[in-house]
């Protein structure tokens, strides 16, 4: 059997902390969210601290890991994000240590390290990062940590590090607005600065879906490398119920006919009556029509009576509008989807101002397929309703 190294005092020696296949030996992660980052934190030290020593039998400046001699755990450095966790797909994963972990997909967990870890006897994992908001799943984590005997979670401010001046606490405190200071010095989390549906709460995720619904329709975001699909149903009341989504994480290109499929499955299983989709692929737009046999429009076909077409930020406010009314509820399976709308947020400038512009480099694909399908089917055709009516029958 192999045997894990225990260094000391610069000498090595090993002790037995789990039985492994010394053909197939676990390996050692350290991870970030993309690898650029990952070499700038990890990689460096590790080969300066490990570079000549008797232990490592080999660098691998190219693939970015560290052989070490004898059937011992390989260490490799990892983008997480970077093609959605490929590169870690398949690992034993003996210890991760992953940093910045607020910003690497929730989905790279449940489906690529987590699997990774569960056939590994002994496996630990620690991840550090920075709270960002309660809608991040950092924050779930943490919460989870409180769950489970083998899970603890260690919160650390700024101050408590004593390579950092009090000096310069102290001016970041008087120079930055409360909640940043807050949440970057004192390990806070605090509600996301911008948030677009900012009347979004857990409690409208819903297991009471109906099973009929007046009005169901799909949202279609193009999307280069992350198209992706939402299916919305309004029911009998004129409140609308986020149905289903999908969307591709491979971070490679899929073919048209591919995802096409994908809208027919989605068709046939709601009963799709119309489709909302960008603008930018009207060839695209006429073929889904005649595929799918099914009104399929782009979202600046959703004109009002003046002849005005929604445009992004008008279109989040109407699904906004409908949140706030009651008028929104999601499946109780679409905990992620969830997430992401909470998280879908206003950009700011250098100073921390909000802009009236939505932030780059989110992972908004779904949610703009929402906002594409329900904001559009608001913006042409707005519900007329009884107040009245619609409080009476809602929890809200």
């Amino acid at each position: 059997m192999g045997q894990l190294p225990n260094y000391a005092a610069g000498e090595m020696s090993s002790r037995l902390t789990f039985p492994y296949d010394p053909a197939s030996p676990p390996t050692v992660v350290f991870a970030m969210p993309t690898l650029k980052q990952c070499k700038k934190i990890f990689w460096k030290p590790l080969v300066n601290l490990l570079a000549g020593q008797p232990f490592v039998e080999s660098i691998n400046r190219a693939e970015h890991t560290i052989k070490l001699v004898g059937d011992l755990p390989e260490i490799v450095c990892v983008g997480l994000n970077d093609g959605d966790g490929d590169r870690v797909r398949g690992f034993r994963i003996a210890a991760l240590l992953a940093d910045e972990w607020q910003d690497v997909k929730p989905m790279i967990w449940d489906e690529v390290l987590q699997p990774a870890m569960a056939d590994t006897p002994g496996s630990i994992a620690l991840f550090a990062g920075t709270p960002k908001g309660k809608v991040n799943h950092l924050y779930k984590f943490d919460l989870k940590s409180q769950k489970f005997d083998d899970w603890g979670s260690f919160r650390f401010e700024t101050a408590d590090n004593p390579f950092v001046p009090k000096e310069e606490i102290e001016r970041a405190e008087a120079t930055q607005d409360p909640r940043t200071f807050r949440q970057e010095f004192k390990a806070s989390y605090e509600d996301f600065p911008g948030q677009v549906f900012d009347h979004l709460e857990d409690k409208h995720l819903r297991g009471d879906v109906p099973t009929e619904f007046k009005r169901v329709v799909m949202g279609v975001d193009w999307g280069d490398v992350n198209p992706a699909l939402f299916v919305g149903g309004k029911d009998n009341s004129g409140v609308w119920w986020a149905l289903d989504t999908w969307y591709s994480s491979t971070g490679v290109n899929i073919l048209d006919t591919e995802f096409l499929e994908q809208g027919k499955r989605l068709k046939k299983k709601h009963g799709v009556q119309a489709a909302w989709c960008g603008h930018d692929r009207p060839a695209s737009i006429q073929k889904w029509q005649t595929e799918l046999d099914i009104p399929c429009k782009s979202w600046q076909d959703a004109k009002s009576k003046n002849g005005k077409a929604p445009g992004l930020n008008e279109r989040n406010s109407r699904v906004n509008s409908c949140i706030y009314h009651g008028r929104f509820r999601i499946a109780g399976h679409l905990v992620e989807f969830k997430d992401k709308m909470a998280s879908y947020h206003r950009d700011s400038d250098s100073a921390g101002n909000i802009l009236d512009a939505i932030a780059k480099g989110q992972d908004d694909h779904e949610v703009d397929a929402c906002t594409m399908a329900i904001g559009s089917e608001e913006f042409k055709q707005p519900l007329q309703f009884n107040l009245d009516t619609l409080a009476s029958t809602s929890p809200y």
